[in-house]
Parts: C-alpha cells; structure tokens; sequence
C-alpha cells in the first residue's frame, strides 16, 4: 500500500513571535488506489483547503492522486495502517 506517514501538521505562528499552532490528529496520505483497496478507512479521509504534501505530480490544491486521512492519534492510524 502506498502510505506518506506525515503525523503532525502545523499551521504557521499567529504572529510574528508566536508559536506554530498544532493541528488536530494524525496525517496520513494514501494514493486513490490504495483507498479503493480499503474502503474501510472513508471515514478518515479529510479534505483540507490546500494539501501540504501529495504525491509526486499531484496538485495540492485539487488532488487526483492523493487522498489525506486524519486519525486521532498515531495508535490509532497504527492500528488501522499497520506499523512501519
């Protein structure tokens, strides 16, 4: 399965000086066709405005070939993907 663990994202600093701002969950990108092979996990996909990562040739801004899941945690998105 073609699997892009990303874990945690964040958003840049409100200001200038502050800290970066933790996003909620676990990241985790599949290819399309890895999700039609797990139709199980639909309830984790997400669909953020602008993708931070895809895959090689995908357009972060309307995705073909990349599908962004969000989990709890990484025990959670573990359990359900597998370990490394």
């Amino acid at each position: 399965m073609s699997i892009d663990r990303i874990g945690l994202l964040f958003d840049p600093p409100p200001t200038p000086d502050g800290e970066p701002v933790e996003l909620a969950g676990w990241h985790v990108n599949l290819t399309v066709e890895a999700m039609a092979e797990r139709p199980d996990l639909a309830a984790y996909v997400v669909t953020p405005t602008r993708l931070r990562r895809t895959w090689a040739g995908d357009d972060p801004a309307a995705p073909r070939m990349t599908a962004p899941l969000r989990f709890a945690d990484a025990a959670q998105a573990g359990a359900l993907l597998g370990a490394d």
